[in-house]
């Protein structure tokens, strides 16, 4: 299964747009522009890696103490580093305090497609998994599998895990 990024771009496209839409329906919750997000993030098999991406809210609310905004999103960031690219996208929850992020974690749908120096994995394959994140203090840490699924040599499993400061704004 070989993965271009007009493919990916057409998936998120397609998955986004009716979220918007839903989002949009209901004026009481109304979930409200999305939000950039920036981050830098060392990658077990990308390694170095900056990453940008959008959470969409799907219903943004105040915390009970009226100091955080609470939003429950849809993530979705692309990263590229010298080991290779990465796609993420899934559900996601984050308390708000621009620009930082006190707290928060998502679970992710993960496509990598490693270059000509990745770490820990084979060169020029794709892996498609999950990873679940926890973000603390805008560091975020992030633990997953992921299968091997178009490259050379068997396929396989493999752990992946992330850690990083990630901005929103």
């Amino acid at each position: 299964m070989k993965v271009s990024l007009s493919r990916a771009l057409v998936v998120f496209v397609s998955m986004c747009a009716p979220v918007t839409a839903v989002a949009q329906e209901n004026e009481e919750e109304k979930g409200g522009r999305p939000l950039v997000v920036a981050s830098a993030l060392y990658d077990a098999n990308t390694r170095t890696t900056g990453e940008v991406g959008i959470l969409i809210p799907l219903k943004l609310g105040w915390d009970e103490d009226v100091v955080f905004i609470e939003c429950r999103c849809l993530e979705a960031t692309a990263g590229v580093g010298p080991g290779g690219s990465r796609f993420t996208v899934g559900p996601s929850f984050r308390v708000l305090w621009r620009p930082i992020l006190p707290l928060g974690w998502d679970a992710l749908l993960t496509i990598k497609h490693t270059s000509d120096s990745p770490r820990d994995v084979l060169p020029h394959a794709t892996y498609v998994g999950a990873e679940a994140g926890f973000v603390w203090m805008s560091a975020r840490i992030g633990l997953g599998v992921a299968h091997r699924v178009s490259g050379p040599g068997p396929r396989d499993t493999v752990f992946t895990w992330n850690v990083g400061f990630r901005t929103v704004w």
